[in-house]
Formats: C-alpha cells, structure tokens, sequence
C-alpha cells in the first residue's frame, strides 16, 4: 500500500490509499489537525491516536494499537498516483491536486473531472458524490463541512466531539453504597493498610499524564502492577499485626479511596476528576470478579467481605460514570 507520513502542525498527516489520517498523541489535537487539513487539501481527513493504551472511540477519536493492522482492514480509496500528488502537495512540492474518493471494489482508476473555469478562485468545491456507507463505516468518523466559511465569531460547521452523558443518579447511588463500605474496613485495617493508598496515586497520577500528553501502554500497565503489588505487600506486612485477611481489607480499602473520589466526580467537576472516574472503571473492571467471594469472606473477615462487595458495585455501575 502507498502511504506517506508527512510532518503537519503540531502532529503528522498520513496519506495512504486508504485515505488520509490526521495523527496525533490526544484526540482534541487529531481533531484540530484533522480540520486544518481538510481545509487544505478539501479531502476526508480521520482524525487517528496511534500507540494508546485505549481502544475505539474516545472524545470522538478512534484509538488504535497499530497504524499497520488498522490500514490493511480498511478499503483503498485513494489511488497511488493521487496519493503521491497529495504527499507532494503537503512538503510544499507542486500545486494541490485534484483527488477524488474511488469506490472500495472498483479499478483504482480517478474520475474525469470536468473542466474548470479560469476565473474560479479558492478551494474547488466538495465532490457531490460522499463515499459510500460502507466506506464510511469502516474508514470511521470522516470529516466533512461546508465550503461556506464561517463568520468571524461563529461557531463552523465543524462537529464537536460528542460527550458520553452521564446520568447524576448513579454516581449518587453507588457513592453513598459504597462509602460505608469502604471507611469501615480502611478504619479497621489502617496498619498497614494505608501503604495501598500511595501505589493507588501512582496508578491515578500516570493516568492524568497519559490523558494529558499521551504515551505507552506499558506506562499504564506498570503502574497498575504496582497496584497489585502493593495490595500484596500489605497483606503480607500486616499478617503478623492483623492477619492476612484483615490487612488485605484495608488495603484493598485504601486502594479504592481514589475510586470513590472518581465516583464523587461523577456528580460535580473536582480536580483530577476524570483520571479519577477511569480509575474507578479500570479497578472495577479488573478486580471486580473477586467481589463473588464476598459472601464466603464475611464469614472469616467481615471487612474483606464489605471491601470486595464495595469493588462489586464499581464493577456493576462504574461503566455509568462516563468518561467526559
């Protein structure tokens, strides 16, 4: 497959005959580069955030592990002599060319373009033809807006990113559930259960840069096993001083105070707030299958059983928080 990265902005165009790709370390960025290109080249741009430790959709950006794979899924849409010219036209080499989409299936051979008035000035307008619905499917969320430019002031046509809506009642619901069940085995089992409180910032604090400024999955993953590690450490420290199972309910308590914050802002922005929320998916996510030894626990440790029924109800209403 043709395909040129070239340097664009405060990010990279990638221009392939899977079609064109504003890539960038955040979502707002690829958007913005997404936009700024379209109106250069007058061309579909997808906005991309590669090498994220999510996947899909996120503020309206798809996410993607590998740039590779996610182009050879996709249809050729462009053919390798429009691919060229357009790469050329982005380094600054000749004028910009007059591409048109292909339909996926169909010989990779341009359409005629009809003739051009001499006096037309500016872009050149937008095809008539969109690609077709499966194209836009699987190529994702193109852009596309009007020629008309916008007064100054007034917002484009440009659409936002959408917003995953939250529903108020829910964060309410788990957080006063949830208190309770959480301050009494945190109280109990504070020694040495509060250790799990600094590997669980640690974990909150990597996720605020990574939706900060971007970065590796690993990041992310090494911080949660310093998560583990550190709710192992307590159990083991605190054996001699409570036993095993009392210890590791306070810091498993410990540990899930960042989260409540998460579900706290839920109801109202706090600082740290998102990283926060995703805390409380990603923990219940995780660990939220050990929450069906809850009822075998609160025979031997109460605290555990209350701490790992608190991790259930993350596991079962976290997804309702939101991300925005």
């Amino acid at each position: 497959m043709e395909a040129h990265l070239v340097p664009f902005g405060e990010g990279h165009l990638l221009v392939s005959e899977a079609g064109v790709f504003a890539l960038a370390k955040e979502a707002r960025q690829a958007e913005a580069l997404g936009r700024e290109a379209y109106a250069l080249l007058a061309l579909p741009v997808v906005p991309l955030v590669v090498g994220s430790y999510r996947r899909g959709y996120h503020e309206g950006v798809l996410h993607v592990a590998s740039l590779e794979e996610h182009l050879q899924a996709l249809p050729r849409v462009l053919s390798p002599a429009d691919v060229g010219r357009i790469a050329a036209f982005l380094k600054g080499e000749g004028e910009r060319p007059e591409a048109r989409l292909l339909q996926p299936g169909r010989p990779e051979t341009p359409r005629e373009v009809p003739p051009r008035e001499e006096t037309q000035t500016g872009l050149p307008p937008l095809p008539q033809e969109a690609p077709p619905e499966a194209s836009r499917r699987e190529m994702g969320r193109l852009f596309i807006q009007e020629r008309t430019p916008s007064p100054p002031g007034e917002r484009g046509a440009f659409p936002s990113s959408p917003r995953v809506r939250r529903f108020p009642l829910v964060p309410l619901l788990l957080l006063a559930a949830s208190l309770p069940l959480v301050l009494y085995p945190a109280f109990a089992g504070a020694i040495p259960g509060a250790l799990a409180l600094f590997p669980a910032l640690n974990l909150l604090l990597v996720q605020d840069r990574l939706l900060k400024r971007g970065g590796t999955a690993r990041e992310y993953v090494d911080a949660f096993k310093g998560l583990l590690f550190g709710l192992a450490l307590v159990a083991l420290l605190g054996g001699a001083v409570h036993g095993v199972l009392l210890s590791l309910a306070g810091g498993l308590a410990w540990a899930l105070l960042p989260a409540l914050y998460g579900v706290a802002a839920g109801l109202r922005p706090l600082p740290l707030g998102r990283p926060a929320r995703l805390y409380a998916q990603a923990v219940g996510d995780a660990l939220g299958p050990a929450a069906l030894l809850a009822p075998v626990a609160l025979l031997y440790a109460v605290p555990l059983g209350l701490a790992l029924a608190a991790l259930g109800l993350l596991a079962l209403l976290g997804g309702y928080l939101g991300e925005d």
